[in-house]
């Protein structure tokens, strides 16, 4: 697919522009909130006392690797992000993505249900496509985790929101581009710390990384898998339940 065509399926804006929390005050969002009919939200971590099952940048990283500096604020990192995302996709950021770099408390106070945001989740996604502007809120850290954490994310918010498994796999398979990516041309000197093909350690997220990678393995490219679960061309929800199907016959 060329990429004029990709830019019409991800209804991509033509230009970015990143907005740091000294622009656009986090009340001000939580004010803009939308209607629960358009308003999704995606969290990663390693887990979600919700029972929601997340991402865990760490598993995707080296333990070995050497510990970076902490990431506080989108200018810190926005030129690597910006470097990868045109890396991955051709393309600059969307408009109608708003990424922040928060304190504990900032993350908190964002997060849809305060008082189920663990210290453990790293990131989350309140993609409002179609409606307005999607915002990712990314918990301050370390630069590969951060880094790889917006990857995913991203993932989240290029596309309407799919069905749960699908919308896993999805994200998925956009992080495995970002991060091929990144190893490749060492964007941010992390190439030698991006592991690619970790196992994941829970059952949502797991289904879903070897779904994508068993499509890789079989020759798809990750980000061409990507636009294929939002066409509807891959699916993981009908694959478990046609073999829900078998296994009751």
């Amino acid at each position: 697919m060329s990429m004029s065509r990709m830019s019409s399926q991800l209804e991509y804006m033509p230009s970015s522009s990143f907005s740091s929390p000294s622009q656009v005050y986090l009340s001000e969002i939580l004010d803009e909130k939308p209607s629960s009919s358009s308003y999704h939200a995606y969290a990663s971590a390693s887990y979600l006392p919700s029972g929601h099952i997340i991402f865990n940048p760490g598993q995707f990283l080296d333990p070995r690797r050497e510990l970076l500096p902490l990431v506080s604020n989108l200018d810190e990192i926005e030129p690597l992000v910006e470097e990868a995302m045109f890396a991955t996709t051709g393309m600059s950021m969307p408009e109608d993505i708003v990424i922040r770099i928060c304190d504990p408390e900032e993350f908190q106070q964002a997060f849809p249900e305060p008082e189920r945001c663990s210290d453990a989740i790293r990131g989350f996604c309140m993609n409002n496509r179609g409606f307005g502007k999607s915002h990712i809120f990314i918990r301050r850290g370390d630069k590969a985790e951060v880094l790889l954490t917006i990857g995913h994310e991203i993932g989240h918010a290029l596309s309407f929101p799919l069905q749960l498994h699908d919308e896993e796999a999805k994200a998925f398979a956009f992080s495995v581009a970002w991060m091929e990516q990144i190893k490749k041309r060492d964007i941010g000197g992390l190439g030698r710390s991006i592991r690619l093909g970790a196992p994941a350690e829970n059952g949502l997220h797991n289904a879903a990384l070897k779904f994508v990678v068993s499509l890789v393995e079989a020759g798809k490219d990750a980000l061409a898998v990507f636009k294929g679960l939002i066409s509807g061309e891959f699916s993981l929800s009908k694959k478990r339940q046609l073999e829900s199907l078998i296994t009751f016959t």
